[in-house]
């Protein structure tokens, strides 16, 4: 039981230290959390949420990523000599 529970702890813990590295509001303690739980408790799933969406909006862009060598030459050739638009937005979208 203590195996599980220690294990269940450092979980939550990691999971914390990632949000804290990417969220400011993990700073400092939660002043919602003595005065109305149930915020509190919504507030952390909701910015779980957002963590997640974000790294699978970082995932989508890394399939989508052109490579380091193209944008070098794109910026050597001076793009397609088209409408003056960032080649490497149109490459991203």
């Amino acid at each position: 039981m203590n195996f599980r529970l220690s294990k269940a702890q450092y979980l939550v813990e990691n999971a914390f230290g990632l949000l804290k590295g990417q969220f400011q509001i993990f700073e400092k303690p939660l002043r919602c959390a003595t005065k109305d739980l149930p915020f509190a408790v919504h507030l952390i799933a909701s910015i779980c949420v957002i963590h997640n969406f974000l790294i699978d909006i970082q995932d989508r862009f890394a399939e989508e990523e052109v490579s380091m060598q193209e944008i070098e030459e794109q910026q050597r050739n001076g793009g397609d000599g088209g409408d003056g638009e960032d080649d490497i937005d149109e490459n991203i979208n």
